[in-house]
């Protein structure tokens, strides 16, 4: 299970094995061997962290826990935009066969934002779903309406 400790207001990762190097003398396990009591946990600002798995679409990287109305804290998901999108080591290998060109990519762009299929609070398009800084970069990418075509 994974757990967060508040740190001057703030919520850190934080681990079972952690609580026990900082609090040797403490038993957590008042009630269910094997099974941290929350109670106890809570005493030492230490609170278990409920997993969420990141969306299925798009590039995204783990945001600050979030406390519930419940007072449970769940991880959440911030979106990366398309232009911060770290490439593998080797795309400028594949780059110039797989990505379009800066000019290429605006020019894509510029389409998708006089569209009104166009989706500006998550740059989104509203017709598929896509991200579309991303989209955009792809050659073998086209519009689903017919706005912009392939890269040949």
């Amino acid at each position: 299970m994974l757990y967060i400790k508040l740190v001057d207001g703030e919520p850190i990762r934080y681990t079972i094995e952690e609580f026990f190097e900082e609090y040797p003398d403490v038993n957590v396990y008042t009630k269910v061997q094997g099974i941290p009591d929350k109670k106890v946990l809570e005493q030492y600002d230490v609170y278990p962290l409920v997993d969420s798995s990141p969306p299925e679409e798009g590039a995204f990287k783990e945001g600050k826990p979030m406390r519930l109305y419940n007072g449970e804290w769940v991880q959440t998901w911030e979106s990366i935009p398309g232009d911060q999108v770290k490439l593998p080591p080797d795309a400028e290998e594949i780059s110039p066969l797989f990505f379009t060109t800066p000019e290429q990519k605006q020019e894509r762009l510029a389409i998708c934002y006089a569209c009104d299929r166009w989706k500006p609070s998550t740059r989104q398009c509203k017709e598929c779903g896509c991200f579309m800084d991303l989209k955009s970069k792809i050659k073998a990418a086209d519009c689903p309406i017919g706005k912009w075509g392939k890269v040949v």
